[in-house]
């Protein structure tokens, strides 16, 4: 007879790292878009869509991916306002303790609705009583 191999398992409690904050020179992003060659477009909580790029020690890992619509945190640079660097991948459970922290903003887009008015012509009021059907 075979042994019991699932019995008396010690299942551990989830360990949970601290939570990351965005220190000086640093803010959150979400990925928009992959461009291969370890560089994601990211939309900064400032306003501003930048180019940012893996640093190697995240890319080495491989338990953390970075896929559209994660939320980071990247460190800006100096000399070039329009490129950062990811520095920290956050994980699904961090961004709702961040946003009810206040940390994150939910990034709302604006649509402007560009809707075309047509002038619409008065039409003269037709009774149907005079309208004869021989005539047509």
């Amino acid at each position: 007879m075979p042994k019991k191999k699932k019995g008396n398992r010690i299942i551990a409690p989830k360990q949970t790292r601290p939570l990351p904050f965005a220190e000086l020179g640093q803010t959150y992003g979400l990925v928009n878009a992959s461009l291969g060659d370890r560089r994601m477009r990211i939309d900064c909580q400032d306003g501003v869509e930048r180019i940012g790029r893996i640093r190697g020690s995240i890319r080495k890992r491989k338990r953390n991916w970075i896929n559209v619509g994660n939320y980071i945190i990247v460190a800006l640079r100096e000399f070039q306002d329009d490129k950062c660097d990811i520095i920290e991948i956050l994980s699904e459970d961090e961004v709702k303790r961040l946003k009810i922290a206040g940390e994150i903003v939910e990034q709302v887009e604006q649509v402007d609705d560009h809707c075309i008015e047509f002038e619409t012509t008065q039409e003269e009021n037709i009774n149907m009583d005079e309208i004869n059907i021989d005539e047509i």
